[in-house]
């Protein structure tokens, strides 16, 4: 072969992944033949090859380290008493389980550690549900947050328990390690308690059921799901998921006191008695739970209960006023989306707070109140700001007044 030939291969040779040719780059490495032709990659293919690789390596070992750094307990109270007012005995003993939950999927001693289910037991109103949403916020995990009564056993009209997967799943983008370490919330759990103790009682698929067919999802179990569609089924393993079950377990104090009378019977024996609620039921035992009608393994699978306290007039002022996402701060938002300044009489928001605990709603009935009042107002809004209104105050009775840029006008609201 002579010079001429030789050159000619030479240029010919170009790199078969960015088709630069060897006189464009440092480096040609030839590689084995694939039908027939040879491969050529050059060096800056290589180099972004591996910086590829080894970027994917830092972002998993990065993604590792974020799992692996919990926020401690007095982190997680901090960030719920952002938004939660009042309930530090609940916040606290539910930052320690959450805690421990997430050490134990990220546990590598050879200890197995057992879930920590909570049972949350609450009037309506109390911040349940609140405080599973900020939960889920601050550690940035999906959740689901169902209601017990539209759940039935297998092979019933209504959902079935396994429906609760799919929505973790579907609510994790369909990304099964983030929805298998996710929250699931079951409230109105009370609402499932069987009808009888007894034994002989007829089998009651809408109550204890349910309890039964969630027994081993909250325990942790692989759950084959089906995708009807493609044909295609997926195993999904419960066994990091944390369940929250809750109730307002109306009735559950008069069943405390009734077993409390029971050792409470003599000379001398102290006599019980009625206090709140919250007070009564914050010494609830598991026999408790049984006689209402938990299931005995269903209570051993949700060994933590919080009891939340009783709303007052004092808390739903603050609920009103001091989260960080306040209904008042919401309303005040709204409000100056439209270029207009909102204000509110110490006195309404009292008004408020007492009407809500009159409808005994709980601090849901705040939010309520506030847009029957302010509605008729926030309809004509946008023509109120091209007027010249530049701030609402509302007043003791609920009554309106509107400062102009130059004059005042007061409105019977």
């Amino acid at each position: 072969m002579d010079n001429t030939e030789d050159i000619a291969i030479r240029k010919a040779i170009n790199c078969s992944y960015c088709d630069k040719s060897r006189h464009q780059v440092h480096h040609m490495v030839e590689g084995p033949q694939f039908c027939g032709k040879n491969i050529y990659i050059c060096n800056e293919c290589i180099d972004v090859t591996y910086n590829s690789i080894h970027n994917d390596e830092d972002n998993t070992i990065s993604v590792k380290k974020k799992k692996e750094k919990i926020p401690t307990p007095e982190q997680i109270k901090a960030y719920l008493d952002e938004y939660i007012i009042g309930q530090d005995s609940c916040k606290i003993a539910i930052s320690v389980a959450v805690y421990n939950h997430y050490k134990r999927i990220n546990n590598t001693s050879t200890t197995e550690i057992e879930k920590s289910n909570l049972l949350m037991i609450g009037e309506s109103g109390s911040g349940k549900t609140l405080t599973v949403k900020t939960i889920a916020k601050l550690f940035d995990i999906p959740y689901v947050i169902a209601d017990a009564t539209t759940l039935t056993e297998s092979g019933y009209v209504g959902d079935d328990v396994e429906s609760l997967i799919r929505r973790l799943i579907h609510n994790a983008d369909s990304d099964l390690e983030r929805a298998s370490q996710g929250i699931i919330f079951i409230d109105e759990i009370d609402k499932k308690s069987r009808k009888s103790e007894s034994s002989t009682v007829s089998r009651d698929v809408s109550g204890e059921g349910v309890q039964q067919a969630l027994l081993k999802l909250i325990e942790g179990t692989v759950v084959k799901l089906e995708d009807e569609y493609e044909g295609t089924s997926i195993n999904f393993d419960t066994k990091n998921v944390l369940f929250i079950c809750s109730g307002a377990f109306v009735g559950l104090d008069e069943v405390i006191r009734k077993n409390q009378n029971r050792t409470s019977i003599g000379i001398g024996a102290s006599l019980n008695t009625k206090m709140a609620f919250s007070e009564t039921v914050k010494n609830v035992q598991p026999d408790d739970l049984v006689k209402y009608g938990l299931i005995p393994e269903f209570v051993g699978r949700c060994p933590i209960t919080v009891v939340f306290d009783d709303i007052d007039e004092i808390t739903l002022v603050r609920i009103l006023k001091e989260p960080k996402n306040s209904i008042i701060e919401q309303f005040k938002a709204l409000f100056k989306y439209e270029g207009v300044l909102l204000d509110f009489d110490d006195k309404y928001i009292h008004n408020v707070a007492v009407a809500c605990l009159k409808q005994k709603i709980g601090a849901r009935g705040l939010r309520c109140i506030i847009e029957r009042d302010l509605q008729a107002t926030q309809f004509i809004l946008p023509s109120l700001a091209k007027s010249g209104v530049r701030k609402i105050l509302i007043e003791e009775h609920g009554t309106v007044k509107y400062v102009y840029k130059t004059m005042k006008k007061k409105i019977n609201g």
